[in-house]
């Protein structure tokens, strides 16, 4: 049933590997949000010109539900450098800040 509504060609979109980061500093805890113990789980949006690996947009696609976090993860995002390379120009990146500090995952860094 090769190509078929039912095949599993159908079913999987081909996309290519994750790109590295190459310079991805981490983000600073903001003190406003540390001192009201702010945290919360979002997901960023990056606009990459891959021949370049520059991130020339950042955009949060779902609050962390604090607008100083969400600012404070677009910030960092926008000094993001990725490894130039054939990927899409468009990429999603989870976000968690946390009282431990932030996470970032699931992404690919050289750091």
């Amino acid at each position: 049933q090769s190509g078929g509504a039912g095949s599993i060609s159908n079913k999987i979109s081909l996309i290519s590997p994750a790109p590295i980061a190459n310079i991805a500093p981490r983000p600073t805890y903001p003190y406003e949000a540390r001192r009201l113990r702010q945290t919360g789980s979002g997901v960023a949006v990056l606009k990459v010109d891959p021949s370049t690996g520059l991130v020339e947009e950042a955009e949060m696609a779902q609050s962390t539900g604090s607008a100083v976090l969400d600012q404070a993860t677009i910030t960092t995002f926008r000094r993001w450098r990725l490894r130039p390379g054939r990927y899409s120009t468009v990429q999603r990146v989870p976000m968690t800040w946390t009282m431990e500090g932030d996470q970032l995952r699931p992404y690919n860094t050289d750091n």
